[in-house]
């Protein structure tokens, strides 16, 4: 996202501003062209620090009794659960094959946390398209990302009673299967909240459905294969203009040349189209905060290419 909405391969930044920038959107050039323009920005609660932490007009949460009760996983019992610790602490919690109630208890709430988020924010993603101004909507719906959180009809997908380093997850053998349910849920609730959009918008508008990576399903951090960094690095795009003109576009167009075709059509700017190529680097995790993490260009290494843009 931090390359998309600087319109700049991130890591090509200096490592001063990298390192201020690297968990949160407070550099953002999408949004400081846009507030110049007489836009209000407007972000969704999505939970994670990486992508509330920007500068925003307006931040939409749900209302406080959504995400009242009880306690739900702290951010404390989640490092807990990230060591060998937490997991044995389960263990003798499990005596019985199950963790013990109060386990269940706020796992299952912290689930409702998150989906309240999800549901606040395509609930009122079209809030805006009537209103009088001008917005910039910033929603990071963190979905199919896991813990996965509906079934098969979009039900409530309850705790799994399978703790590891994220503290709940399907059993491997059942993971595309409940892949494939997270997939059906959103694209059910885009298509409504698109259709709610355009029904009620006389404005021009901008849609940009983006996921920020793929799926790691297949990827060894230690060990990374073509396989794996490959669909890791599959980044969906699809983007509407009200006007329908798509001159500008084309299908093998990268995540950091994507506000540079949108701004140039409907602002007038002229920047230049960047190379498109996937960089891919060491898990965040395995890097001190006071450094950058490797990124390596993906065709030399794993010959994963994409073809030039055309002129």
């Amino acid at each position: 996202m931090n390359t998309a909405l600087n319109l700049i391969y991130f890591h090509e930044l200096p490592t001063s501003i990298f390192r201020k920038a690297r968990c949160n959107l407070y550099v953002n050039y999408v949004n400081d062209f846009l507030r110049q323009q007489g836009y209000q920005i407007v972000v969704f609660d999505s939970g994670t620090s990486d992508t509330n932490q920007q500068h925003a007009d307006i931040f939409v949460s749900p209302p406080s009794e959504q995400l009242a009760g009880e306690e739900t996983v702290n951010p404390f019992e989640r490092l807990l659960l990230r060591t060998t610790l937490g997991l044995l602490f389960f263990e003798r919690e499990s005596l019985a094959e199950r963790p013990g109630d109060g386990v269940i208890a706020s796992a299952n709430r912290e689930l409702d946390v998150r989906r309240a988020r999800i549901e606040h924010a395509f609930t009122h993603l079209p809030d805006y398209a009537d209103q009088e101004g001008r917005y910039f909507l910033f929603a990071h719906i963190y979905l199919p990302h896991f813990p996965f959180l509906y079934g098969p009809d979009g039900e409530a997908l309850p705790y799994h009673e399978n703790v590891n380093l994220y503290w709940y997850q399907v059993e491997p053998e059942n993971y595309v299967e409940y892949y494939t349910y997270q997939i059906d849920y959103l694209n059910q609730a885009i298509l409504d909240t698109v259709d709610a959009i355009l029904e009620k918008s006389e404005k021009p508008v901008v849609i940009i459905l983006q996921s920020d990576h793929g799926d790691e399903k297949y990827l060894g951090w230690h060990a990374p294969s073509t396989q794996g960094v490959n669909v890791r690095s599959a980044a969906f795009s699809a983007i509407y203009f009200s006007d329908h003109v798509y001159d500008a576009l084309y299908p093998t167009m990268t995540t950091v040349n994507t506000f540079r075709v949108t701004l140039n059509h409907w602002f007038g700017t002229q920047y230049p189209l960047l190379p498109d190529k996937v960089f891919f680097h060491e898990h965040t995790a395995l890097t001190s905060f006071n450094t950058k993490p490797k990124f390596v260009d993906s065709c030399a290494q794993f010959n994963i290419c994409l073809p030039a843009h055309p002129d």
